[in-house]
């Protein structure tokens, strides 16, 4: 008997066929479990529904989608335009719907554990708070505006 430790080796391919042969009760959910060397969990879940049959893959996103994602984050911290971690999830989802991929939770939306694995592959970016404009700023109207590029139009001129 293998120690609990162990893994089992086994194919996808021999997972399907033993989803096949149980499905179309050619062999007991038992035998075939043995017969494969597939834990009897594992194959239950399958036969029954629970888990596909094909696992998915681990990334959510292929590379050059990744990269467009990034690309448009830095484009909007160019023009200080920062994105929100909301606004990160719903660009992936967007990325997701136009492959037709409706993504791993019900809501097509990326969870925590993928925004914190994604800011580890791009160290480059950088999640910040941003700061309450000064009174200065928030008091300035059109009159003011329209006076500093007088006064600029007479400096250039």
């Amino acid at each position: 008997m293998a120690n609990q430790q162990e893994q089992v080796k086994y194919t996808q391919e021999m997972l399907e066929e033993a989803v096949n042969l149980v499905r179309h009760k050619a062999i007991s959910l038992n035998e075939a479990s043995r017969s494969f060397g597939i834990p009897l969990s594992t194959l239950g879940d399958k036969v029954r529904g629970r888990r596909p049959i094909k696992a998915r893959s681990k990334f959510l996103l292929i590379s050059e989608e990744e990269q467009r994602v990034v690309d448009w984050l830095v484009l909007y911290a160019q023009r200080s335009l920062g994105r929100t971690v909301d606004d990160l999830k719903m660009k992936v989802k967007e990325v997701l719907e136009l492959r037709g991929d409706e993504g791993r939770r019900g809501d097509g939306l990326p969870g925590k554990d993928w925004v914190l694995s994604f800011r580890k592959h791009h160290p480059e970016l950088s999640i910040r708070t941003p700061q309450a404009l000064g009174k200065e700023r928030a008091l300035i109207n059109a009159e003011d505006v329209e006076r500093w590029f007088a006064g600029a139009r007479t400096r250039i001129s």
